[in-house]
Order: C-alpha cells, then sequence, then structure tokens
C-alpha cells in the first residue's frame, strides 16, 4: 500500500514538472514572438517615411522686414511628396516655383531636408540645372514649414544670380495677402 502510494505522488511530481515545463516552453514561444513583433513595429515606425502628397498653390507675400511699403504679391506653387518619417528628418521632393523668380520654374529643385534639430527645422532652396554642358546651381534661401506645408517662410539669400549671397532682410510668407499677415507667419516659424 505504501508502494503504492509512493508511486502516485511521484507520478504527480513528475505530471506537475512535465506541466511546470510546458508552461516555461509557452511563456517562452509567446516571449519570442512578441519581442520579434515589437521589433517589426519599431523598425516599420523608425523607417516607414509616412509619404503625404503636396500640391498647393499658395498667394504669398515678398518683403522687407521692417519696411510695410516693400511688400509685393507673389504665387508660390508646390507640387510633390513630403516625407514625413518618425525620427528623422522630414524631406520634400517635387517642385517649388515662385512666380517673381523663373529660373524657380525651369530649373529643377534639388531634395529639401528639414533638419528638426537646427535652426527650428531649416531647409535650403536650391535649384540646379544643365546649360552649355555647365551644371549650375542656383541658392534660392532658407525655407521654414510648418507641419505639412500649410504655412512657410523664406529668407531669400541676396544678390539672386550671384556666386556668393547673403541672407538679408528681404521674405516671402505664405499664403498671405498682407504685409501683416507676412509679419506673423515670419515670427511663427522664422522667430524673429
Amino acid at each position: 500500500m505504501i508502494h503504492l502510494l509512493f508511486n502516485k505522488s511521484y507520478i504527480q511530481k513528475v505530471g506537475d514538472e512535465a506541466h511546470m515545463h510546458w508552461v516555461k516552453t509557452k511563456i517562452k514561444t509567446i516571449t519570442i514572438w512578441f519581442s520579434i513583433l515589437v521589433a517589426a513595429v519599431t523598425c516599420f515606425l523608425y523607417f516607414y517615411p509616412f509619404p503625404t502628397k503636396i500640391n498647393e498653390e499658395f498667394s504669398a507675400i515678398q518683403y522687407r522686414v521692417g519696411k510695410p511699403d516693400s511688400a509685393e504679391k507673389t504665387t508660390v506653387k508646390i507640387n510633390g511628396t513630403l516625407q514625413r518619417p518618425l525620427f528623422r528628418n522630414r524631406t520634400f521632393k517635387g517642385e517649388f516655383m515662385i512666380d517673381n523668380y523663373e529660373f524657380t520654374k525651369n530649373y529643377n529643385l534639388i531634395e529639401l531636408t528639414f533638419h528638426q534639430n537646427t535652426r527650428n527645422g531649416i531647409a535650403s532652396l536650391v535649384y540646379t540645372t544643365v546649360e552649355d554642358g555647365k551644371p549650375i546651381l542656383e541658392s534660392f534661401g532658407a525655407m521654414w514649414i510648418s507641419e505639412d506645408f500649410e504655412e512657410l517662410n523664406i529668407v531669400v539669400l541676396e544678390p539672386i544670380g550671384e556666386s556668393r549671397k547673403t541672407g538679408t532682410d528681404l521674405r516671402i510668407s505664405a499664403p498671405a495677402n498682407s504685409y501683416e499677415e507676412a509679419m506673423e507667419i515670419n515670427k511663427k516659424l522664422y522667430n524673429e
């Protein structure tokens, strides 16, 4: 009889250990699959650019800071794709045309990178073309935008068409229909 009791407890102990081993194996399997899922989601969020098509035409104001009588109307046309990755710099590839500047319509825009850790998200507007076998680069200015190009502000480099340029008080802000609206955008995006 004692022998039978001993065997029963032994069988029960062996069964409990097998069950515990089975539970541990299941927990390890679930942990591995959960880790793989977290890694895949993290990679997706890091590398996926979250592209947004931009096709906008804004009325804009070109002006000199502190000189309301310098304001003149122009139009800014934007057509391309804004890439908005979560943990990296936003980029824009496409066309960015300003009515007052013919080369912005005829030259190719070099892809814009909005450097999130530099001067509140600055990008450089640079155009390129080839004439008579020679490459031409035209630096137009520095630009800041709101999240998805709802607003933009450009500090124009002068003199236009020269190789040596500097940022001056010439700005283009959009969308704006007056000097006051343009200055509000300038203050918001350029912090001036």
